[in-house]
């Protein structure tokens, strides 16, 4: 078991630690106007400063709480109807779809694929400071809840009756699904040096948005 153990990770090791590996998920640039060794050295420093700064000022989750204030009542309730659930939904379906369509047949090149763009940039990182704002946007446009509502509501009314109450999750696994995603998520980013294979890319896409269902 041990010999077995061993083999497989000589033989990961090179595709976890690329020859060369990328400064972003999208794009680089090699014509930078400082000399690369003061841009490496700012880039360090930058970080430590950031997580040593976010350690001392933010010790305590100050997201987690239900310090909220709710939206006038008509305005309320039309964006929690029903009508607008179900488009939001259908929406959010729409574009995963687009992003599997994009990630296997569009070109094969990141900074021209709709998939590692819309993921990398709108759902990644555009989709934090909307959420700071307004909420959990994402549970609105969660395309695997919207589907998980139609297949249920499908299943209802073709058995005629109400569908059992979806499994619960295992609380043994606490949190270790998501860091897991984060991490292969920021290897994908940074260190996958295959642009040109969005396969790959796109299972990852799906993992993530699995891990992120709500």
């Amino acid at each position: 078991m041990r010999l077995t153990a061993a083999g497989a990770a000589a033989v990961a090791a090179p595709a976890l630690v690329p020859a060369q590996a990328s400064a972003h998920g999208i794009g680089a640039r090699t014509d930078l106007p400082i000399p690369e060794w003061l841009f490496v050295w700012a880039a360090v420093v930058v970080l430590i400063v950031s997580f040593a700064a976010l350690a001392t000022l933010w010790p305590r989750p100050k997201l987690e709480g239900d310090a909220w204030r709710p939206l006038p009542r008509p305005l309320g309730q039309v964006l929690t109807s029903r009508p607008v659930e179900i488009v939001c939904g259908a929406l959010g379906a729409l574009l995963l779809l687009v992003v599997i369509w994009s990630g296997l047949v569009g070109q094969q090149v990141s900074s021209a694929n709709f998939a590692p763009n819309f993921v990398y940039i709108l759902f990644w990182v555009g989709l934090v400071p909307v959420s700071l704002l307004f909420g959990d946007v994402f549970r609105a446009f969660n395309p695997w809840r919207a589907i998980g509502h139609a297949v249920a509501w499908s299943a209802g009314k073709a058995a005629r009756q109400p569908m059992p109450a979806p499994l619960a999750y295992p609380e043994r696994l606490g949190r270790w699904p998501a860091a897991v995603g984060v991490l292969v998520f920021a290897w994908f980013e940074l260190a996958y040096w295959m642009l040109g294979v969005m396969v790959a890319f796109t299972t990852l896409a799906l993992w993530l948005l699995a891990q992120a269902n709500g």
